[in-house]
């Protein structure tokens, strides 16, 4: 290469690297929605938990796994609103015998078939244990918050409006 073609390439290398990269102006991602109050997703009624926990109820394992947060949570937190003396950690321990519930100690009339048929250990619906374990499945998988998964707030909802 000839002396002055290399001393103007050089030249041309060394503007180049002492230059200030120009910043290329970001796409702004857009803000994710705010993560909706869990109250608005708490039933405010035995006969609203009731409906949320019979449409969720009779869903099969693939739905359940295929449903979304919003809907699979009104029927976890109508459970346990319905239910508030039963806990989320009970849902994979149940013990293997079940027991049948006499109707003077069936919390809620019309839902026979949810408390009727019980772990007798856990206490745990046995017609609910598939909902108990996609829960389970959501939480490890980090797809439920621990104050979603544990649902204080429905618990307590669900206590108050049995007074």
């Amino acid at each position: 290469m000839p002396p002055l073609i290399a001393e103007a390439v050089g030249l041309e290398v060394r503007a180049f690297l002492r230059a200030k990269p120009k910043k290329k102006p970001r796409a702004q991602k857009p803000a994710p929605p705010p993560e909706p109050p869990l109250r608005r997703l708490i039933p405010v009624s035995q006969t609203e938990a009731a409906a949320r926990l019979q449409e969720i109820a009779g869903l099969d394992r693939r739905q359940l796994r295929g449903c979304e947060k919003d809907v699979f949570l009104r029927g976890w937190f109508a459970l346990f609103y319905l239910f508030p003396g039963l806990h989320p950690d009970n849902a994979l321990d149940h013990g293997d015998p079940t027991s049948l519930w006499s109707e003077d100690q069936l919390p809620l009339p019309g839902l026979d078939d949810f408390a009727a048929n019980r772990f007798a250990r856990s206490g745990w619906p046995v017609s609910l244990e598939l909902l108990g374990h996609e829960a389970w499945r959501r939480y490890e998988g980090g797809q439920l918050k621990e104050e979603e998964f544990y649902c204080s707030e429905a618990q307590m909802a669900g206590l108050s409006g049995l007074s």
